[in-house]
């Protein structure tokens, strides 16, 4: 028997694994694991990560194995909890962010770095992270589109009867963030929230595509539903309804900016030696911060 082989099944035996717990396409592991019983599988995730790195495995999704030049994979159960995400690492090395090389307003430095992230990708450079304190007082974060940069602030629309249009009626600050994994930075924008002018979002609505502009007609946002067949059904409805005809923007749909008090931008370093330029508006002008990291 190769040290290996004697290495595998002595983590079998301590761990509990059997044959239920794992699949094997080929290879010495199928006979070897058969010897082992069967029962309940007894594994933890430090104990699957030991087992892995004797292997030199990728742990790929939870408590999956993958290691393809040997043709064979393994496969764990996933009834437990526990899960280690310390192997997680990875070094930003892509450039650095001073107070010197960032322009003096804070929405000019948004929108260059906007565009260099556009220049870069193809994904939705414009999802952005909206957070809002509920109404039960817990914050709420979730992930709107970033619809447009203007003198006023930071744009985008929903419907005004959802849960974040209940929690901006009441609480009008609101967090914005955005992360390029892809270009190592993060911008986060923290402001007050108010609606667009009713033309603005008119003139956005009319942009859509036909469908969503029906779907915003068919969904009562953030309220419960029977089912997805009733949801279909009412948007039929509406389809129905409009036949032949514009859709006009529903009365609950709309706009809202958000006028920034303060933009942070993060670009990663070295070591963990991130930069931070924080601007904070003071009486009319902005201010800028370095932070530690």
């Amino acid at each position: 028997m190769r040290a290996e082989q004697k290495i595998f099944i002595d983590l079998l035996k301590k761990t509990g694994l059997t044959q239920h717990g794992f699949a094997k396409k080929v290879g010495w592991a199928q006979s070897r694991v058969s010897r082992c019983g069967s029962g309940k599988i007894h594994l933890n995730f430090t104990e699957l990560q030991e087992l892995a790195n004797a292997f030199g495995f990728q742990i790929k999704r939870k408590f999956e194995m993958v290691r393809r030049e040997k043709g064979w994979w393994v496969c764990a159960d996933n009834d437990k909890k526990e899960k280690d995400l310390s192997h997680y690492r990875k070094e930003y090395e892509r450039g650095e962010c001073s107070a010197e090389k960032t322009l003096q307003n804070p929405v000019a430095q948004f929108q260059k770095w906007f565009e260099e992230a556009e220049d870069e990708t193809s994904d939705e450079v414009n999802a952005m992270a909206l957070s809002t304190l509920g109404e039960d007082g817990y914050p709420k974060t979730r992930m709107v589109l970033l619809k447009a940069v203007t003198e006023s602030g930071f744009v985008f629309f929903t419907n005004y009867n959802s849960d974040k249009g209940r929690d901006i009626q009441e609480h009008p600050k609101v967090c914005l963030s955005f992360f390029w994994s892809h270009m190592e930075r993060q911008v986060i924008i923290k402001g007050r929230c108010q609606k667009t002018a009713a033309a603005t979002s008119d003139a956005y609505f009319e942009k859509r595509p036909r469908g969503s502009q029906l779907g915003a007609w068919a969904s009562d946002q953030s309220k419960a539903i029977r089912n997805r067949d009733a949801l279909e059904e009412k948007y039929r409805m509406f389809e129905e309804q409009f036949r032949g005809h514009a859709v006009p923007r529903p009365p609950h749909w709309g706009g809202y900016v958000v006028q920034p008090q303060g933009i942070e931008f993060w670009q990663g370093g070295t070591d963990r030696l991130h930069d931070r330029i924080r601007y904070t508006l003071k009486a009319g002008a902005w201010q800028k911060t370095r932070l530690s990291p």
